[in-house]
């Protein structure tokens, strides 16, 4: 579990981790990066209520992301890496099906759906809308009933030497770094299946500016992926990227055509979010913020053209 500034909701995901019913030995490798809200205290109230939690303060250059998930799976002892998020609530049988999802169908990644679930009245319209595929596509991981194969999951399990051998890249967004992982298995051939029994509750941003720059970063990391490996991994990220480009090209030609050409593009993409929405203004405006932010951050991260890609490989393999 990689984590900045958690402390807020920290409890909650940690008490759902002590309560895992798992009869095997396992350990939680909590990476701290550098927090400045209390976390690290937190974390020090947890040691004797769950034994198996392991803290590590990631040093200087290691302080993001990806290095915060390799340093884990470095100093984890156990065979399987099951990735953990500061934002999630876990089933108590979590860990014990992505092992058994793992052992059973043989895959290299193996993770169970994102299942948002707000805790304000923002937060649970962020959540409708990051499940409604009118909005953010036909993603699997999003929306499954039964164990399938998938382009990717939410969060995963992997055998700890298969994570340290392929490593992890860390993108300039900072983000992205699971769905290229996902990717780059899939290239290899190997297999990513998404189980509905790994059960989670992933909570939402709760504000309009938090929800922005969030999916503003994952349209980056959709073009940085692009550039980095010649295609995308999926057609999808096309759908925002066009909505933006569409609405910039209204913008542009208003001053010929007349303003009444963009208010018809704005407003029939308005009237569109409110059908698919059923018309409440929260889920309008977090299904606009969504969209414009994720369309805006491709478009501008692929005008900016190919940027560095870095790759984190275990020093323990």
């Amino acid at each position: 579990m990689p984590l900045l500034n958690e402390a807020a909701g920290l409890d909650e995901v940690l008490a759902s981790l002590r309560d895992q019913d798992y009869e095997g030995a396992w350990e939680l490798v909590a990476v701290d990066g550098g927090s400045r809200d209390g976390t690290p205290s937190v974390l020090a109230s947890w040691t004797e209520r769950l034994p198996r939690l392991l803290v590590v303060a990631a040093p200087e250059g290691r302080r993001n992301l990806t290095g915060s998930l390799m340093l884990a799976a470095e100093t984890a002892a156990g065979k399987i890496a099951i990735r953990a998020d500061a934002h999630t609530v876990y089933a108590e049988d979590y860990v014990r099906r992505n092992v058994e999802a793992l052992l059973e169908t043989d895959a290299d990644l193996v993770g169970g759906p994102m299942r948002p679930e707000g805790s304000t009245p923002f937060g649970r319209a962020v959540a409708s809308v990051m499940v409604n595929p009118w909005v953010v596509g036909p993603a699997p991981y999003r929306r499954v009933l039964k164990r399938r194969r998938a382009d990717t999951v939410y969060l995963g399990a992997i055998l700890r030497s298969r994570l340290l051998g392929m490593g992890l890249r860390r993108f300039p967004s900072g983000v992205a770094e699971d769905a290229d992982l996902a990717y780059r298995i899939r290239k290899q051939g190997g297999e990513v299946v998404l189980d509905p029994a790994i059960r989670s509750r992933y909570r939402p941003r709760s504000t309009l500016a938090a929800l922005w720059r969030q999916f503003y970063r994952y349209g980056r990391a959709k073009a940085e992926m692009l550039y980095a490996n010649r295609e995308l991994p999926t057609l999808r990220p096309l759908a925002p990227l066009g909505l933006t480009i569409a609405l910039a090209a209204g913008l542009s030609a208003a001053p010929w055509l007349g303003w009444w050409w963009l208010l018809g593009c704005s407003g029939g993409w308005a009237v569109y979010l409110a059908v698919v929405t059923g018309g409440w203004p929260r889920q309008v405006v977090a299904a606009a913020t969504v969209q414009l932010s994720n369309g805006l951050g491709i478009l501008t991260a692929i005008a900016a053209g190919p940027r560095r890609v870095t790759r984190s490989v275990g020093l323990r393999q």
